[in-house]
């Protein structure tokens, strides 16, 4: 009769060690299902709608300054056209590790020149309000250019400190480059909306 309760009691102590483990494991594999779920779901975040960038020069000045961290609207641009004077995150073909942040000023089928150190287009122009309306530097604007039905023309805020449209270097920028507008930049400690469009 001892010997029977002995294994009885020995039994139910394996079969809970047995359902000790089990719960240990589902506990484990919830834990990763969960990682897995937010990693994807930071994967999407970042590919399909927003991200983070670090501006990478101060072409932009005064909007933001080298170092400060931008945040990227990928979807906007999917349900609605660019607009002139939206700020833009751009990954040139030929350079896609890193992401260029301009200033649209040239739409498709814009002529855009520079005349008397004024940013000029459509042969209107630009309005004094914007950092970039005097120009020093024309580069290629000394002559007017008309955009093609996929281009667009960019420049910095701060064009004394810019390599953008104007130059040759650079040039017009195509649809598939822009990759999102830019919303939102945080500036010495605190958060600003950028300002976009028309």
């Amino acid at each position: 009769m001892r010997r029977k309760h002995r294994d009885s009691a020995y039994f139910h102590l394996q079969k809970e060690k047995v359902e000790k483990n089990i719960s240990c494991w589902k506990i484990l594999v919830n834990y990763l299902l969960v990682i897995f779920a937010a990693v994807v779901l930071a994967y999407g975040f970042v590919t399909f709608l927003c991200q983070g960038i670090r501006m990478n020069d101060s072409s932009m000045e005064p909007l933001c300054h080298q170092r400060n961290v931008l945040l990227v609207d990928k979807i906007s641009y999917k349900i609605r056209e660019v607009k002139r004077g939206d700020v833009v995150a751009i990954e040139r073909t030929e350079n896609k590790n890193t992401m260029i942040v301009k200033r649209v000023v040239g739409l498709p089928g814009d002529t855009v020149a520079v005349v008397g150190g004024r940013l000029v287009i459509n042969g209107k122009q630009t309005d004094a309000s914007f950092s970039y309306s005097y120009i020093e530097s024309e580069g290629r604007l000394t002559e007017p250019v008309t955009l093609e039905d996929d281009e667009y023309f960019v420049i910095g805020d701060s064009p004394s400190q810019s390599e953008d449209s104007r130059f040759v270097s650079f040039g017009d920028i195509n649809k598939s480059e822009i990759k999102g507008r830019v919303f939102y930049a945080w500036v010495d400690h605190q958060g600003k909306k950028v300002t976009n469009g028309d």
